[in-house]
């Protein structure tokens, strides 16, 4: 048996292959075959999240601080819209001012916060 791989088989397509198989004395005979090749399913990933700064940020309360998400990505189909949810995980609530639309956006400002601790 002689398997002979065809590269051009791994993209996405229909193909039509002939065999043709000779005796020593000329005589041949021959076969056809049609191959479909689907594209790989998609397979939908959780985005990879970026925050910028990230981990430990240390502030005073007069401080303004900006956390930055755009740099995230998702390796969806181009154009795949992603939606941002900030959510204080702890923390002291009320130390936490700002129109509450902007924590669906990928820019969140915090500013005037209490002394302590936040989580996001």
């Amino acid at each position: 048996m002689v398997l002979i791989a065809i590269a051009a088989l791994l993209v996405a397509g229909k193909y039509g292959l002939e065999v043709l198989v000779y005796d020593d004395e000329g005589n041949y005979g021959r076969d056809f075959v049609n191959i479909t090749v689907r594209p790989e399913p998609h397979v939908n990933k959780a985005p990879i999240v970026i925050i910028s700064p990230s981990t430990n940020i240390t502030i005073k309360p007069s401080d303004k601080l900006i956390l930055d998400a755009s740099k995230t990505s998702d390796d969806g189909p181009k154009g795949e819209t992603l939606f941002y949810q900030w959510d204080l995980i702890s923390g002291p609530l009320q130390g936490v001012s700002g129109n509450r639309d902007y924590w669906t956006q990928p820019l969140l400002t915090l500013k005037h916060l209490n002394v302590g601790k936040y989580v996001f």
